[in-house]
Formats: structure tokens, C-alpha cells, sequence
């Protein structure tokens, strides 16, 4: 399946989405942070994390990729919607839990639905945060490609001055 996404995103099957995607968010990295969380929960709700990732990785790297953000901060983003979802009833976790305190999952559920609200809250929070930091990151590697550029500018300058003076 892996082999599948990765042929499929090679030959640009992705690519009028990524387009239509980028085009609607525009520069804005907080609007594709938070379709990450939103594709995220949709994706974790059969509880499965290998689907999870398998279906939010590959629809986002390429995005992530042409915005300039690191492969790091979609994880970080992906990670929040993944771990509240885990909490879902039919989930392994809730599953485990419910069967060592000895009742039904959907029970054990009820009590913790006031955290999973939080959670999920804290989820979006954690995109905007995430959102952020890549802003600021990006700003700070156009700062260093400017000074960089303007660096070498004034380097030709003055190879040009020293090649003119001692021509002279």
C-alpha cells in the first residue's frame, strides 16, 4: 500500500489537489495545519494508526513540501488528532483498559469524554503552535537567503573594484 501512495504521488496523481489546496490556503500554513488535524481525526476513527498515517502522509507531504514546511512539523500536527483519537471506544487502548477494570468500554467511554473534548481542543492548539513556529522558521530562512544574496552582491562588487584597479 505504501509502494502504492508513493508510485501514485510520483506520477502526479496528488498534484490537482495539492494545487486546489495550496491555491485555497494561499501562504496561510495555519489553514493546512488545520486540515491535517481534521483529515487526521477522519482518518484514525476505524482506530487503526498505520491507516491513519498511510492515508494523511501521503495526501500532505507534497504540500507540506511546496509550502515550505518541514516533514517534522505535519508529524507534530498529526501527532495531537492521533493520540486523542486512539481514546476512541473501539480503540485498543480504551479496549485494554476496559477489560482490566472489568467493564464495558462504552462505560469507561462516558467518563472520559469531558478529556477527549479537551483534547481535541488541545489538538487544534498544538496545529496553530506548530503553525507558528513554521512561519517564523520561514522567515528566518528568507532572512538568511536575503543577507546571503546581498553578501554576494557586494562580493562581485568588490572582486569587480579589485579587477578594475589593478587593470588600470
Amino acid at each position: 500500500m505504501i509502494s502504492y501512495f508513493t508510485m501514485m504521488s510520483d506520477a502526479g496523481l496528488f498534484d490537482p489537489i495539492i494545487n486546489f489546496l495550496i491555491k485555497r490556503a494561499g501562504k496561510n500554513v495555519a489553514t493546512i495545519f488545520i486540515a491535517i488535524v481534521l483529515t487526521t481525526f477522519v482518518a484514525h476513527l476505524d482506530g487503526s494508526g498505520a491507516t491513519t498515517f498511510l492515508i494523511v502522509v501521503p495526501a500532505f507531504l507534497p504540500i507540506c513540501k511546496r509550502m515550505g514546511v518541514r516533514p517534522q512539523a505535519l508529524l507534530g500536527a498529526m501527532c495531537g488528532a492521533y493520540g486523542v483519537m486512539n481514546l476512541v471506544p473501539w480503540g485498543g487502548p480504551t479496549m485494554r483498559a476496559a477489560s482490566v477494570a472489568g467493564v464495558e468500554a462504552g462505560d469507561l467511554y462516558g467518563f472520559m469524554i469531558p478529556g477527549v473534548v479537551c483534547l481535541a481542543i488541545a489538538a487544534f492548539g498544538i496545529a496553530i503552535v506548530v503553525s507558528m513556529i513554521e512561519k517564523k522558521t520561514e522567515r528566518k530562512l528568507e532572512f538568511m537567503y536575503r543577507n546571503w544574496r546581498m553578501r554576494m552582491g557586494r562580493r562581485k562588487k568588490q572582486r569587480r573594484a579589485f579587477i578594475i584597479s589593478t587593470s588600470c
